[in-house]
């Protein structure tokens, strides 16, 4: 009879099965069998425990880490590597110790808590200094030199590489080495130092290249092409990105590639090289798209319509704009869609879509509030200046273009004040003030011209060159003229070529060459059309009409210039311009009523009075939106021949109560209580220095001279996509007394006789005459008028 053992196992053995158990799992790892190997050190772990043999506890949990990293489970891994680094601190062994400090360093980083994850590092690296392995303690300092970086401890980041590219170079690893010294140089070009980065990363890409490593040897040439293009070395940028593009293509990574064609593209356009520009921009919009790269293809996509509208294709560029929106709207990326909507904006603008480019502008200017991006709503304030000043209202115009100047100032952003200079200019320009808008484009092309800003100083050009048309420096004109032209053609900006061929049209004008003048607005015209830009098409064509109807020839081919350009402008809503033609339109017909016998002659004139009195109401009635009334008396003048011709022909067609009520509009104009006054600009300085737009208009009746088409009227404008404040405030002359208008205004009416009731206080006897779009900014008040019950003759 034999006995059965049903003792408990010794220690010695469960320490035996555990041990079986971890050799097992061992094995499993050698083969990539990591289930079972987790299975075995998973059984083995609590033998350990239970036996108290700290060693054996903390190789298993250390192990499960290591399987758990591998299946991705940082919080599992985590918790294995406290397990054994616990066990390790209480045998006291530091290479153990340190290399769990890694480990749990690792898991951090993966679990996005880099803060802690660094400290684990730190202390490994500081163990392993200590036991004097420096090649485990460089590897560390190099990690350091990484996670610092991305976190933004730039500073931290070049102290860990140098301590860490110290150690490799003395132990001769070249590559680790190499790794260093292109991080440092990395870290050199944040901090502004372009030479040391260009030498640490010299140094890097002559190792990568030496050991045939081409994937570090891409990412060093990508770094060095973005030193060199910040030193202002594009051609040598260019490059390192070609190298860079070549490497990448040969590894088959095609995001980076894409990335350098990007890169390219960009060097491309500001080399002027647009056509290259465009391939590059192209090959890699077509790389994101294919692989998802939602938000790199958006940014082609505005890039490439910056450069269609750069080149005055501004319906293409709108295509590649709404692209670029749609993609930044869906994404999420407010402040991108912000800007995409901005530039959407200025190309709506110069396509002749000013009610949708306004809505556009509202938009981004919103986000860009919320977001508290002020660069960015200036940017919004010029374009939504360009429209008001398009539509005629020059003083909110103004307005918007002081409230960027402001932001700009405050902000310190000089190229986008000198813009603002510029376009407040051109507002001046339109009131009359030559020598404020003479002094503001200097200023702003001595900056452009110090900035390199060559298409912006050629733009500056173009207005001086206009300027000293009207004050008859011709031979100067030319010289501004030709060579903002040859910038132009050379930059291939189209519309801005076609803007010169306008301008070498106004020149001929003035100079009385009108036949030259005529081909230069034609081929202007063609120019014009062919980019969309239907606007500006009409402003040809009102050039040419003035034209036609300088010769008493050719009353109806002029009159049809006009009708074509009225009806572009009611339909984009520009009304100032819309009014000026038909104000044109009206004087054709009194101008053929001189010829006629004299019953079409009374026809003819009624016809005429009926077409220009809406028009001349309109002009007049613009004068509201201004609060100083020094701008609106110098408004008045700026008018000043189409208010006389109507009154002539009022007279002519024997309309007395017209003519009273033409007479109360008129001196409406000279007897507004100023409101607000000046308003610290010089503003009420205007009046003083205004010119009258038709020094050369013949005497009333025997209008046969017409005025000149490029007369201060017609104007080189505002551009919506332009960004920059205005500067300095001139010295205000003093301002003309009101009875300086009146005087001329006696002259005008001189021996009209004067109906016994007195016409309508503001609104005047045409039906469709309206002044709610300067509704909103007029306050005014008039004195009372008194009249005797009688007809009254002035003489």
């Amino acid at each position: 009879m034999t006995a059965t053992d049903d003792s408990e196992p010794t220690p010695e053995d469960i320490n035996k099965a555990a041990d079986a158990l971890f050799t097992t799992a061992i094995d499993h790892i050698r083969h990539r069998r990591y289930d079972q190997a987790a299975t075995n050190f998973g059984h083995a772990h609590p033998l350990y425990v239970h036996l108290g043999h700290l060693d054996g506890v903390a190789q298993c949990a250390y192990n499960l880490g290591v399987i758990a990293a591998r299946w991705k489970q940082f919080e599992h891994a985590h918790h294995y590597y406290r397990w054994a680094l616990d066990a390790y601190l209480d045998l006291g062994v530091d290479s153990a110790i340190a290399k769990c400090e890694k480990s749990i360093g690792d898991v951090l980083t993966q679990l996005d808590q880099r803060g802690q994850a660094a400290e684990h590092y730190a202390r490994a690296a500081e163990i392993y200094t200590r036991l004097g392995l420096e090649s485990e303690a460089a590897d560390l300092e190099q990690h350091l030199g990484v996670m610092a970086y991305q976190t933004g401890t730039i500073e931290q980041a070049r102290q860990h590489w140098y301590r860490a590219l110290a150690i490799h170079t003395r132990l001769g690893h070249e590559l680790h080495a190499a790794e260093c010294e292109n991080g440092l140089g990395v870290v050199a070009n944040n901090l502004g130092e372009p030479e040391q980065a260009l030498a640490h990363c010299t140094r890097a890409s002559q190792i990568f290249t030496r050991l045939g490593k081409e994937h570090e040897s891409a990412d060093c040439e990508n770094n060095l092409a973005d030193i060199t293009y910040g030193m202002g070395d594009t051609e040598q940028s260019r490059g390192h990105y070609q190298r860079a593009l070549e490497l990448y293509s040969r590894l088959g990574l095609e995001e980076e590639a894409a990335d350098c064609e990007s890169s390219l593209g960009g060097i491309a356009r500001k080399s002027d090289e647009v056509d290259r520009a465009i391939t590059h921009y192209v090959q890699a919009l077509e790389v994101f798209t294919r692989l998802g790269l939602e938000s790199k293809a958006a940014r082609c996509e505005n890039n490439l319509g910056a450069i269609a509208a750069d080149s005055g294709r501004f319906a293409q560029a709108r295509i590649h704009y709404q692209n670029a929106l749609g993609i930044l709207v869906c994404l999420g990326d407010e402040l991108r869609a912000g800007i995409c909507e901005k530039n959407l904006a200025g190309v709506l603008f110069d396509l002749g879509e000013a009610e949708q480019a306004h809505v556009h502008y509202q938009h981004a200017s919103a986000v860009f509030t919320r977001l508290g991006q002020d660069r960015q709503v200036a940017d919004c304030e010029q374009g939504i200046a360009a429209i008001s000043w398009r539509s005629g209202k020059l003083e909110q115009a103004r307005h918007h273009i002081l409230t960027a100047l402001d932001i700009y100032a405050r902000l310190d952003h000089e190229y986008q004040a000198s813009q603002c200079m510029v376009n407040l200019g051109v507002v001046l320009r339109q009131l009359g003030d030559i020598d404020g808008a003479r002094v503001r484009n200097a200023r702003a092309l001595e900056l452009f011209t110090r900035l390199g800003y060559e298409h912006r100083a050629a733009e500056c050009e173009r207005a001086l060159g206009h300027i000293a048309a009207l004050e008859g420096h011709f031979e100067q004109a030319v010289d501004y003229h030709r060579h903002a032209l040859d910038v132009f053609t050379r930059l291939g900006r189209e519309h801005d070529t076609a803007m010169c061929l306008l301008s070498f049209g106004d020149i001929e004008v003035f100079r009385r060459r009108y036949e030259q003048a005529r081909e230069h607005y034609v081929h202007a015209e063609q120019a014009f059309t062919g980019l969309g830009m239907v606007t500006e098409s009409a402003e040809c064509e009102r050039r040419l009409g003035a034209l036609a109807a300088d010769s008493s020839e050719e009353h109806e081919r002029a009159r049809a210039h006009f009708e074509k350009a009225f009806g572009v402008f009611v339909e984009k809503g520009v009304n100032g311009d819309a009014a000026w033609c038909q104000w044109a339109i009206g004087m054709m017909w009194r101008r053929q009523a001189f010829g006629a016998d004299p019953a079409e002659r009374s026809c003819l004139l009624r016809r005429a009075v009926q077409t220009m009195v809406p028009a001349v109401m309109f002009l007049d009635a613009m004068r509201f939106q201004f609060p100083s009334s020094a701008d609106r008396i110098a408004w008045a003048r700026q008018i000043e021949d189409s208010t006389r011709s109507l009154f002539e022909a009022a007279t002519e067609s024997g309309d007395e109560i017209l003519v009273a009520d033409l007479v109360e509009s008129t001196v409406n104009a000279g007897v507004h209580t100023p409101h607000g006054g000046d308003n610290g600009l010089g503003m009420d300085a205007l009046a003083a220095r205004t010119r009258e737009v038709f020094a050369d208009a013949n005497d009333p009746g025997t209008p046969d001279r017409w005025p000149d088409a490029a007369s201060t009227k017609t104007r080189n404008g505002i551009r919506a996509s332009d960004a920059g404040p205005s500067g300095d405030t001139d010295a205000p002359d003093k301002p003309p007394a009101p009875g300086t208008h009146l005087g001329g205004t006696g002259r005008l009416i001189a021996g009209a006789r004067l109906p016994m009731l007195p016409p309508p206080r503001i609104r005047m006897p045409d039906h469709h005459l309206t002044l709610d779009p300067w509704a909103e900014t007029s306050d005014h008040t008039y004195p009372p008028l008194h009249r005797r019950p009688r007809v009254i003759t002035l003489t």
